[in-house]
């Protein structure tokens, strides 16, 4: 047990990030923002969630658990990639399979505008990364599509 002014911590396991923290919050007027905790808190009370770590709600997290997304290339990047069959300025639906790591997805192809599904097991099996017939992009939280790094279009779930 270790004294801080008016705060008493009980114990620390620490990892890279810690694991838990028990808090005797019976002389503590004010709670570390870092920590959850309520008076009645049992002395296994967990970290909060930083706000730099993403949450269940995020595009990224839930396209990754199979929500149906759709993507679109800006047609100035056409002009400076060659995205194979992938046309720009146009709307792709896509939907993550996370048990076989496959991405389906439709849209029209830049050949012959005939609409056409594909199905990709190429990309990293983690979230913000997305097979499109073949090519992997990555996305981002604020629905960026970015390809080699560079923003080429945008993502929004469906």
């Amino acid at each position: 047990m270790t004294k801080f002014g008016a705060l008493t911590v009980v114990g620390i396991l620490t990892s890279i990030a810690p694991a838990a923290v028990a808090v005797d919050t019976s002389h503590v007027d004010v709670v570390p923002a870092a920590f959850t905790v309520a008076a009645d808190a049992p002395n296994d009370a967990q970290p909060a969630t930083p706000p730099s770590r993403k949450t269940e709600s995020d595009l990224i997290e839930r396209a990754f658990k199979g929500e149906p997304i759709t993507l679109k290339f800006d047609p100035q990047s056409c002009q400076t990639h060659d995205f194979g069959t992938v046309s720009c300025d146009v709307t792709y639906d896509a939907r993550y399979d996370r048990k076989t790591n496959q991405w389906t997805v439709s849209g029209p192809q830049r050949s012959d505008h005939a609409i056409a599904t594909y199905t990709s097991a190429n990309a990293d099996p983690k979230p913000g990364y997305v097979a499109i017939w073949g090519m992997v992009v990555t996305f981002d939280n604020s629905g960026n599509l970015m390809h080699l790094g560079e923003k080429v279009g945008s993502v929004q779930l469906k």
